[in-house]
């Protein structure tokens, strides 16, 4: 990096391509979130939401949401219901909490084909208070 800028080209390169698949591609992965379920995401440069759906029903889903990419040109696609995020960093969930998005505390998944593990890159720092206070947090975590 110099001046904010990456200064290798190919590595540049490969970023911008990297973007532009992501862009092409948003359509499809909006689908397929749908067609599964899921509606729960970590944040990037925190951690990773991971599901785990069973084989045949991720084929399916992948199938119909490949055929809805080539027809469909949505310039914002949109889900049908809206999105939690999960964080194992109390400051992260002071943060979205404040703002009002949905947002509770990464734990361990009940039902990991429908409810996603949270593989975390910072320790684990929200305590019990922090769970409790959350606004949705009555009883076990919903997410």
């Amino acid at each position: 990096m110099r001046a904010g800028r990456i200064a290798n080209a190919d590595t540049a390169a490969l970023i911008a391509q990297s973007r532009e698949a992501d862009e092409r591609d948003r359509v499809a992965k909006t689908y397929l979130c749908s067609l599964l379920g899921y509606d729960t995401a970590a944040l990037a440069n925190e951690g990773f939401a991971v599901y785990a759906p069973a084989r045949l029903r991720l084929e399916a889903a992948l199938r119909a949401a490949q055929q809805s990419g080539a027809t469909l040109d949505d310039p914002q696609p949109r889900s049908s219901h809206p999105w939690h995020f999960i964080t194992n960093r109390s400051t992260t969930l002071a943060t979205l909490q404040s703002i009002g998005a949905s947002a509770g505390r990464a734990e361990d998944p009940s039902d990991p084909a429908h409810t996603p593990a949270y593989l975390g890159f910072f320790d684990d720092d929200i305590s019990d208070s922090d769970r409790l206070n959350s606004p949705h947090a009555s009883g076990p975590l919903q997410l």
